[in-house]
């Protein structure tokens, strides 16, 4: 249960804050079990990974926008030794994703389509983890009043695969 107590204090002391003056918690976990799984080495990967994610996740949109994102996205890649591939602006049309251009042309950060790809060698198979990741309102205000205020959710998708990824 170590990892999930630790996934879980890590998630209750978040990174994002507002305030100036305030700081974020350290989080350490302290856990007796018998595996030798439970280590600093192994929990704390998984201690930032979930504040990575729920910092992404708790931070509003006006702040983090797509450029954003993808700034984030390429400094996990870079920490872990990994590939990051955007596809944005009329590239996402080009290339067959017309879908996410109509949706996002007109905002002031246009879409973006990203993946990160990490090679282990002698790896025997391939892994694949997709979240959704909108960091800006898609329209249709008046018909979502009542649910506008959790609309910061539709990038928990990409904000988990990210927070994952650097773990």
């Amino acid at each position: 249960h170590a990892r999930a107590a630790a996934s879980a204090a890590a998630r209750a002391l978040p990174l994002f804050t507002r305030s100036t003056s305030a700081k974020p918690a350290a989080v350490r976990i302290a856990a007796h079990a018998d595996s030798a799984f439970v280590t600093d080495q192994t929990i704390q990967p998984i201690i930032d990974g979930v504040r990575l994610a729920a910092r992404l996740f708790d931070t509003p949109t006006d702040t983090l926008n797509t450029d954003a994102f993808v700034a984030e996205a390429q400094a996990v890649a870079d920490r872990v030794g990994a590939v990051l591939s955007v596809i944005s602006g009329t590239e996402l049309r080009d290339q067959g994703f017309g879908g996410l251009w109509g949706v996002g042309k007109a905002a002031v950060h246009g879409p973006a389509l990203v993946t990160i790809k990490k090679s282990v060698k002698g790896a025997t198979r391939s892994v694949a983890w997709v979240g959704k990741g909108i960091v800006y309102d898609t329209g249709g205000l008046s018909i979502k009043a009542k649910g506008m205020a959790g609309m910061k959710g539709d990038m928990g998708g990409a904000a988990a695969v990210l927070g994952a990824f650097a773990a």
